[in-house]
């Protein structure tokens, strides 16, 4: 019981689930300044919106595929916010970055409560 209690209770301080919901968000583009570029810009907009729920912009474990770079903000949410509203929020966020130009080629990927 201990050990269960302990990591339960760590689990809600560094907020992981089962006390918070988990979102990856992927900037993947060719050029690796314009990802980390565009990925720094979301997190900026994405704290103005989630506040300390933002974590990133950083490379992820695999920092590139084939000929992509990658960049990994994690958004964590209360278990008792509203999903839906946090889901279009930052989806209008995502678009907003999306719309810039120079960030128009770039490839956005919400991953919802990753396993």
């Amino acid at each position: 019981v201990g050990m269960y209690a302990k990591e339960m209770e760590e689990r809600q301080v560094f907020r992981y689930p089962p006390y918070f919901r988990l979102s990856n968000i992927y900037v993947r583009g060719k050029n690796e300044e314009l990802v980390a570029a565009a990925a720094f810009e979301l997190a900026s907009s994405l704290r103005r919106a989630f506040g300390e729920r933002v974590y990133g912009p950083d490379s992820p474990v695999i920092t590139r595929i084939n000929t992509l770079h990658i960049r990994q903000i994690v958004l964590k949410i209360e278990r008792g916010a509203n999903l839906e509203q946090m889901k279009r929020l930052c989806q209008q966020i995502i678009f907003q970055t999306k719309a810039k130009e120079v960030y128009r080629n770039l490839i956005y990927h919400v991953d919802i409560d990753p396993a």
